[in-house]
């Protein structure tokens, strides 16, 4: 009797099973992406250079063509991605973040299976987006967009926690930039409906650059974000350790970076301000490295759209940006974002003046940024963009020399951006 019972309990689990497989969810959908900017650049040499007064301007036209094809069913999901990015009139792409060339390339391509109730894998090619992106991001105002090839465990619940590592398998590195290996950890906690922390660690491995042999690097920080009604704050702060080894000398890393946000909706209008501070290097003769830099997060979100940080960084003196922005919705279709940006470097630089003296600086200037958002339905949007970048004497005198006139530096871009649905099942 106990036998038949067992086989009969057996046959009622099996049954359970295979009617809970009957019944499961499969969903399957192809979508696109259409993506067309006109950009009306200083010069050709990009958004962030300082030129010449008679420089001529230059007019750039790019296309980020996309098909994405999602597939759900139980314990499996997954995305492909194809892209091709180029510029109009050239039948080469425009270079990607991993310098391929290729027109047509992947862009996403994961699989994501549920090991147990709240906890699943994501293994294979895809982007990846943490707490204020100050570490990682997509970066997708670019039209390649950033995506890796990592495998990612992630747990969700009353704790949410991603663990991932990411890894170049090919040759090795000619480019200092480009990592051999990246392994990062996000883990975010709601406290309540107000306060929500995260803690995220992102350690980042190079090989054989061309002046840089060797070298680890591990960024850690936290992210707190406090809501109470119409107000909201967030921080930040990240601190940078490791070792690098340049050309046979050893440096330790000791870098950080902190920002401060705050911000008050008022009907259809939010107004917010900010600090942002990216920490320099004083002293290139010692034997720390105390510049924070961060190449895989989303800096053109904060720094203002011009991206003269890029140029900044490159003086390795630290950024630091007072920040005022407003945000109004004109319609429940029309928006307008407007922001100021008041940089300047974390130490003293140095410049020549007429008489070929050395003079310092720290002021680099004011970063102005008007954006235009109107939505035409759910899927397409037309958005225009204006930024100028009111750059300080002492920081034209460094890029162009003392006594020659610098061009009002200011970019404007169009963008068209129209993202259908082509084919949708359920069943």
């Amino acid at each position: 009797m106990k036998k038949l019972y067992l086989f009969i309990s057996i046959m009622i689990f099996s049954m359970s099973i295979f009617a809970q497989e009957e019944t499961k969810t499969t969903e399957f959908s192809i979508d696109g992406q259409f993506r067309t900017r006109l950009e009306l650049q200083p010069s050709d040499g990009g958004r962030n250079v300082l030129v010449a007064d008679e420089t001529a301007g230059f007019t750039q036209l790019s296309q980020r063509s996309r098909i994405t094809f999602n597939y759900k069913s139980g314990k499996l999901q997954s995305k492909f991605a194809i892209q091709d990015v180029r510029l109009f009139g050239s039948n080469k792409s425009v270079k990607s973040n991993n310098g391929s060339g290729n027109e047509l390339a992947v862009h996403q391509a994961w699989l994501k299976y549920k090991l147990a109730d709240k906890i699943c894998v994501k293994l294979g090619r895809q982007e990846l987006n943490y707490a204020d992106a100050r570490l990682l991001w997509n970066k997708n105002w670019l039209q390649e967009a950033a995506s890796y090839d990592a495998v990612v465990f992630q747990g969700r619940g009353g704790l949410n926690w991603d663990v991932g590592f990411v890894l170049n398998s090919a040759e090795k590195n000619t480019v200092a930039s480009q990592y051999r290996a990246l392994g990062f950890f996000n883990i975010s906690k709601k406290i309540n409906d107000n306060i929500t922390v995260n803690l995220t660690d992102l350690f980042e491995g190079y090989e054989n650059g061309t002046t840089t042999a060797l070298y680890g690097k591990n960024t850690i920080g936290i992210n707190p974000v406090l809501k109470f009604g119409a107000l909201k704050f967030n921080a930040s702060f990240y601190y940078q350790n490791g070792k690098v080894a340049t050309l046979g000398a050893t440096q330790d890393y000791a870098g950080m970076m902190y920002t401060a946000n705050i911000s008050y909706k008022l009907g259809k209008i939010t107004i917010g301000a900010g600090y942002d501070s990216y920490s320099g290097d004083d002293d290139a003769t010692d034997d720390k490295n105390q510049v924070f830099t961060t190449p895989y997060a989303g800096a053109h979100k904060f720094f203002g759209n011009t991206d003269f940080h890029l140029k900044l960084f490159g003086l390795k003196k630290g950024i630091n940006d007072i920040n005022i922005k407003v945000n109004a919705s004109l319609t429940p279709k029309t928006s307008i974002n407007l922001a100021l940006h008041m940089i300047s470097l974390g130490y003293d630089d140095t410049y020549k003046d007429a008489n070929n003296v050395d003079q310092t600086y720290k002021n680099v200037g004011n970063n102005i940024d008007f954006v235009l958002k109107h939505k035409f339905g759910k899927k397409m949007a037309l958005l225009f963009g204006y930024s100028a970048m009111l750059a300080s004497d002492e920081y034209k005198a460094k890029k162009l020399g003392a006594g020659t006139d610098a061009k009002f530096h200011q970019w404007a871009w169009v963008m068209v951006s129209f993202s259908p649905n082509f084919f949708k099942y359920s069943k």
